[in-house]
């Protein structure tokens, strides 16, 4: 009886030793496949950013590309989106025709990637990051005086034209209330919301 015992026990013991190896096995060809798959698509994705640069540069017949374009396709690419035609089908989407009819069924066809890519340019514009850097507030810093009190129209003989009747009376601002900060202003309720 203790012989079929070590018998019984021996033959477990190499059953479980070929299903462990046999696990194994699985478990290795089950990560090759998913290295497989991933490398796939990371070169999947590659390829469609250079074709889209290429295409670019057909369209545009010009060996420079857009450094806005390159960001997006980039963020595209870390967001795992598809890349292949996101400018193409949001410019033919809505065109500048009719862009003001029917933009809620428009709205609604947008695909994912052009989705994802606005609310990336919100984040980049709230951060001051890619294209909406803080030095594009100093070099376009408009003249707020300009803005409050634009430079009154001239009439045929090339003198002031007359206010119009009832008109509402002139507002004068202090220099500090006209200066424009060359650091974008931190909005700190919106700030928190996103860091």
């Amino acid at each position: 009886m203790l012989k079929t015992m070590q018998e019984a026990t021996k033959t477990i013991v190499e059953e479980r030793i070929v299903r462990s190896s046999e696990m194994g096995a699985y478990k290795s060809a089950q990560r090759t496949a998913n290295h497989t798959d991933l490398c796939a698509g990371l070169l999947d994705q590659i390829i469609d950013i250079a074709d889209e640069a290429y295409n670019h540069q057909q369209r545009n017949d010009s060996s420079d590309f857009d450094k806005r374009n390159w960001h997006e396709w980039v963020q595209l690419f870390l967001h795992d989106m598809p890349i292949t035609g996101t400018l193409d089908s949001l410019a033919n989407l809505i065109p500048q025709e009719d862009a003001g009819e029917n933009m809620i069924e428009k709205e609604a066809q947008i695909d994912s990637s052009n989705l994802k890519l606005d609310e990336l340019e919100l984040v980049d514009y709230l951060k001051n990051s890619g294209q909406w850097t803080s030095d594009i507030v100093s070099k376009a810093k408009p003249e707020l005086a300009e803005i409050l009190a634009p430079p009154t129209e001239l009439d045929a003989k090339g003198k002031p034209k007359a206010p119009p009747k009832g008109q509402a009376a002139e507002v004068v601002f202090e220099e500090a209330e006209l200066e424009i900060s060359n650091v974008p202003d931190n909005n700190f309720l919106l700030g928190d919301a996103l860091e």
